[in-house]
């Protein structure tokens, strides 16, 4: 659950960090954007050590398991990342804007990017490997 957790957080407080930071959005989304990556930048340290405990304790198969679970959190997510009624809201069909993100490599990138402090992590950790690591690349999360 950490590394779930970990994952979603992480990917969130880059765009928070980037919107705290943009001069060009509004002043109360900034204040919002601040207060969620102080208040988070705790939980998350918490999160990633206990992760790492849970990991040394962790055996072979365990960790297997894991690996698995985490890159199928990790695909869930980055899909849910985009509410399809967005699109629908804005006048394009609800699975022509969902086929054109997943398609552009600038929202790609942008994935990769809001991912990378978490998959460095959790790679040096261990858990981004076996089958699961399939599902990170599928996500848009990581590059081989």
């Amino acid at each position: 659950m950490y590394a779930a957790i970990l994952i979603a957080e992480e990917i969130l407080d880059a765009f928070q960090r980037e919107a705290m930071a943009d001069e060009s959005i509004q002043p109360l989304i900034r204040m919002v954007s601040r207060i969620h990556v102080v208040e988070e930048a705790r939980h998350v340290r918490f999160a990633r050590d206990e992760l790492a405990r849970q990991v040394e304790a962790a055996g072979p198969v365990g960790l297997a398991y894991a690996r698995l679970v985490i890159g199928r959190a990790a695909y869930s997510i980055t899909r849910r990342l985009v509410n399809p009624r967005a699109y629908a809201a804005v006048g394009i069909p609800p699975a022509a804007g969902v086929a054109a993100a997943r398609a552009n490599p600038h929202w790609r990138a942008t994935l990769r990017w809001s991912a990378q402090r978490i998959a460095e992590h959790l790679t040096e950790l261990g858990l981004v490997a076996g089958p699961g690591r399939l599902l990170w690349r599928r996500a848009g999360l990581i590059e081989d």
